[in-house]
């Protein structure tokens, strides 16, 4: 899933993976994403 989380304007991600976990991965504005 990709929305704006984190109120700063850039798209974030929301990742299940196969081991039922799920990861949120913000973006920090310039392409690269940080758990």
């Amino acid at each position: 899933m990709v929305g704006e989380l984190n109120g700063d304007g850039t798209p974030d991600l929301v990742i299940a993976n196969q081991s039922g976990s799920v990861s949120v991965l913000l973006n920090n504005g310039s392409g690269i994403f940080t758990r």
